[in-house]
């Protein structure tokens, strides 16, 4: 995988437009980082990881993780375009990222079935890949701790009776370990979990009960196409939810619906109780 500098409006100098650097969809660090980009020569090609040793010797080095997490925050916004590169025998090749001065913003309905694929750039340069499995993504996260918000005195020592739940885990909980689980099964590394993910499994879990939403994770991370792109970013699953619902609903209609014969059956039945016929709830 390589970051290719897409060609500029005028070759002679470089004019940024105030736009790009006041882009408040972008953090201070990710719209730094655009501007390195774009200052750069037509065609000019680095990998990821010359962009993680260009800051190894400052005094607040960007390392492999919070690099990644800069890219994502490119391609969510639209100024980094993803281009499939394909082999002579027509086979997928590595991926490569386009950086443009406008951004192109994804889609708000994505298409789940057929790749989101653009036209790579007719010219060849040298390009360094990386494993396509690691995409935009880091590693996990240091961070071990469940939900994100907790309350004033989640920290203070408190004298008197034990509260019978403070032992029960996080409505979220399962959510998280479908999740990961899908995730590593997807791409061979676990998530970052940090307070963004919790607050998006709090959400999955309210909307569509703890007990419902590991799977509605767990077929998030098997549908392709956008989210496959967005490397099934969690958040997106939080604004696509009831799409997702009603694809999964779809998905298992069939096996739902047909007359129960065990107890498992009868228990299925119940599971989808109170679901409308066109998968709304």
């Amino acid at each position: 995988m390589a970051i290719i500098r897409g060609p500029r409006p005028d070759n002679n100098f470089y004019l940024l437009d105030k736009q790009i650097s006041e882009d408040k969809r972008l953090s201070w660090a990710a719209r730094g980082l655009l501007i390195y980009l774009l200052g750069k020569p037509d065609h000019w090609t680095v990998s990821p990881a010359a962009l993680v040793n260009e800051t190894k010797h400052c005094a607040k080095p960007s390392g492999r993780d919070s690099t990644y997490g800069l890219l994502r925050e490119l391609v969510t916004v639209g100024y980094l375009r993803r281009t499939q590169n394909k082999k002579d025998g027509g086979l997928f090749d590595s991926v490569d990222y386009i950086v443009t001065e406008s951004a192109q913003p994804l889609p708000d309905s994505p298409h789940t079935d057929l790749p989101h694929t653009a036209q790579p750039h007719t010219a060849n340069p040298t390009q360094v890949s990386i494993e396509e499995k690691q995409g935009l993504t880091g590693s996990k996260d240091s961070d071990p701790s469940g939900d994100a918000h907790a309350s004033p005195g989640a920290g203070r020592k408190r004298v008197g009776k034990k509260s019978a739940s403070s032992n029960e885990p996080a409505p979220s909980a399962a959510a998280w370990d479908a999740y990961k689980d899908a995730y590593a099964k997807r791409y061979g590394i676990e998530p970052l979990r940090n307070a963004k993910v919790n607050t998006a499994l709090k959400s999955i879990a309210s909307q569509v009960g703890a007990d419902r939403a590991p799977s509605v994770v767990a077929h998030y991370l098997k549908l392709g196409g956008f989210y496959a792109e967005c490397q099934h970013d969690i958040t997106i699953l939080v604004r696509d939810l009831q799409k997702v619902w009603n694809d999964l609903h779809r998905a298992t209609g069939s096996a739902t619906y047909q007359k129960p014969v065990t107890a498992a059956d009868f228990q299925a039945k119940d599971y989808r109780r109170g679901i409308n016929a066109d998968g709304t709830f």
